[in-house]
C-alpha cells in the first residue's frame, strides 16, 4: 500500500513515475489517509507503484515512514515480510502469523 500511495499521489497531480524526483518527493508526502484511499487499487497506480518502488531513495523513506509510525503510536499492528526483520528489528514484541 505504501508504494501505491506515492504512485497514486503522481497519478492524480499528472506526474510521470519514471521522474524520480518527483517519485522521492510524493514519497515524502504520504501520510495515514492516503493508505486508505480507495483508488489505491486501480491499475494505474499499481502501474505507478511497481515503478516508483525500483527507487532506492523512495524505499528508504517509506522504511523510515514505517518505522516512525511503529514508534509514535507506541506500537503498531504492521504486515509485510520484511516487517520483523529489517522494518522492526528490534520490536519488543513479534508475533507471526
Amino acid at each position: 500500500s505504501l508504494y501505491r500511495a506515492v504512485g497514486l499521489k503522481l497519478v492524480y497531480s499528472d506526474q510521470d513515475p519514471l521522474n524520480k524526483d518527483a517519485a522521492i518527493k510524493a514519497a515524502q508526502m504520504i501520510d495515514e489517509e492516503d493508505l486508505a484511499n480507495p483508488r489505491l487499487r486501480q491499475e494505474s497506480v499499481g502501474r505507478a507503484a511497481s515503478i516508483v518502488s525500483s527507487y532506492p531513495e523512495v524505499r528508504q523513506i517509506l522504511l523510515d515512514y514505517q518505522r516512525q509510525f511503529a514508534r509514535e503510536h507506541k506500537g503498531a499492528i504492521l504486515d509485510g515480510r520484511d516487517i520483523g526483520t529489517v522494518v522492526c528489528p528490534d520490536a519488543d514484541l513479534k508475533i507471526f502469523m
